[in-house]
């Protein structure tokens, strides 16, 4: 009767003994979770590889050209500078120093392969808060202002907590996996992936590819060359309505920024593209409307390089039907820095003729391989 008696007394602490160890373990597994994180947050602080909070001290620099929009913010906090040319990347291939001789002032390149407008907006914020910026270079490249105002070309999404002042948000960075992928490559001295480790030249990328016209030709469709690129058709109202909500507010606001707007210099190829894909028009009729957009706007110059034809018409200085050579990048800011090529009231319909006969019923003659 006594044993009965024990039994019963003891069995029912058996599910209370189990709660109490499930308890335990699930506490010890929530410390070393939380001191994992910590360990990976307080890393990844230190070695901050996309220099979101400081220029690093103790190892080389990465700038890693497929991640510029991780890196880009942090660039234009820490780095000291009054010039800054930015851009899709038809702005990238720029030696800091050369384009600062030329223009007067300390220079930076922030551009970003395949920017949009939307993506554009955010990095002008980041980069005028910092306060450094008197000058701003930027192309406006049409692609850029295709599609809705929020449209981004890259599949990959902006990194908004980089580019705000919120510090509490710098969590998704410090516990982000590809944060500290990076962080353990460059404490390990790890080279993996494309990347420069030269400030002067970040985004570089012209001594990798050849400049010619059986380049630019190579693979390329002449009759229907919009075959391999891909480009959705544009509307003036969409262009016009992603350069409103993204660019303007931006030019209005900053008086005290100067802001060179430049139209780059496609190749002649690419004006018969559009002739093809019946984007002349609106690609003009575009120009047309941010020029009566910014005419008033006295920190505003628009430079327009598309009508020179002596670049235009001559495919040994592209890689591509788009991307153009180095000298014509430093010729292009020897120009802003002469103050020629402006658009003007009398400028514009010359441009527009030009431009119109290089996409004229068929593939223009002088772009044809030298």
């Amino acid at each position: 009767m006594a044993a009965t008696t024990t039994h019963q007394s003891i069995a029912p602490q058996f599910p209370l003994l189990e709660r109490r160890t499930v308890l335990r373990y699930a506490l010890a597994l929530a410390i070393a979770g939380a001191s994992l994180a910590g360990t990976v947050l307080v890393f990844n602080f230190a070695v901050d590889p996309f220099q979101h909070y400081r220029k690093p001290t103790w190892y080389e620099a990465r700038y890693y050209r497929p991640l510029q929009r991780y890196v880009n913010p942090g660039i234009a906090r820490h780095y000291d500078y009054d010039t800054v040319i930015t851009g899709s990347s038809m702005m990238e291939n720029y030696r800091n120093a050369e384009a600062g001789a030329i223009l007067g002032g300390k220079t930076i390149n922030l551009a970003m392969g395949a920017m949009s407008a939307w993506e554009l907006r955010h990095l002008l914020t980041t980069i005028i808060a910092a306060g450094k910026a008197k000058h701003i270079i930027l192309d406006l490249n049409f692609n850029a202002f295709a599609g809705s105002p929020e449209m981004q070309v890259v599949t990959d999404p902006l990194p908004l907590y980089l580019y705000d002042d919120n510090p509490w948000n710098d969590v998704r960075y410090l516990l982000h996996a590809q944060t500290l992928g990076r962080s353990v490559e460059i404490a390990l001295g790890t080279k993996r992936g494309r990347y420069s480790t030269d400030a002067g030249q970040p985004w570089y990328w012209a001594d990798e590819y050849e400049f010619s016209s059986k380049a630019s030709l190579r693979g390329l469709d002449l009759g229907n060359i919009n075959r391999d690129f891909k480009q959705a058709p544009r509307t003036l109202e969409g262009m016009r309505a992603s350069f409103d909500a993204n660019l303007l507010p931006i030019l209005r606001a900053h008086p005290e920024v100067r802001f060179s707007l430049v139209y780059p210099p496609y190749s002649a190829l690419v004006w018969e593209d559009f002739r093809q894909r019946g984007q002349v028009e609106v690609s003009l009729a575009f120009k047309r409307s941010v020029f009566d957009a910014v005419r008033g706007l006295p920190n505003v110059t628009l430079f327009d390089f598309q009508p020179r034809l002596e670049w235009v018409t001559n495919l040994d200085d592209y890689k591509d039907i788009y991307h153009f050579s180095p000298a014509i990048s430093r010729d292009m800011i020897a120009a802003i820095a002469k103050d020629s090529d402006r658009v003007t009231p009398d400028s514009l319909p010359v441009s527009e003729a030009i431009l119109r006969s290089l996409s004229a019923a068929s593939i223009p003659q002088p772009v044809r391989a030298r």
